[in-house]
């Protein structure tokens, strides 16, 4: 029996991990257009050369990190258009560490006793767990799906 039917209360999952994709690949390109320009800012305001060839790498790393990123939310894409669970699946491995990590900033927030950590924290959590779990019922629902099909061909 799937945990969720619905993405809010009144869309289908399918749009919901249509959202999340689009918010994922927005997100992540903008992150990567402004890491990139931070840290190139940097780079052309460094005195002593030494440093400059560490943050090449820096911004080379970081942005291959996020396009890493961005093409798990295209897989995503593809995966609820196209109801391929092993597409989804990707998304669902970073929605899981997402969660994990916004669970661990929770704690960080708690500890430092600062009110407007700890509401960012809290709202962040919820919906890294919330699309954690619209993941995973996409994921349930492609897999169960295939599967139906595969027995409908052995039969």
């Amino acid at each position: 029996m799937p945990l969720l039917n619905n993405f809010l209360g009144c869309f289908e999952l399918e749009t919901g991990g249509i959202l999340i994709s689009c918010l994922g690949m927005i997100g992540t390109a903008l992150t990567a257009l402004l890491a990139g320009s931070l840290l190139l800012n940097d780079i052309n305001n460094c005195q002593y050369h030494d440093n400059c060839s560490e943050k090449w790498i820096i911004t080379a790393i970081v942005i291959l990190i996020l396009l890493g990123f961005f093409f798990i939310y295209a897989l995503l894409f593809s995966g609820v258009r196209n109801r391929k669970h092993k597409k989804v699946f990707p998304a669902l491995v970073i929605s899981i560490v997402g969660a994990i990590f916004s669970v661990l900033g929770l704690f960080t927030a708690l500890s430092n006793k600062q009110a407007q950590g700890i509401g960012g924290a809290i709202f962040y959590t919820v919906v890294q767990i919330y699309f954690y779990f619209i993941i995973r019922e996409l994921y349930i629902k492609f897999k169960s799906e295939a599967n139906n099909t595969r027995a409908n061909y052995a039969a």
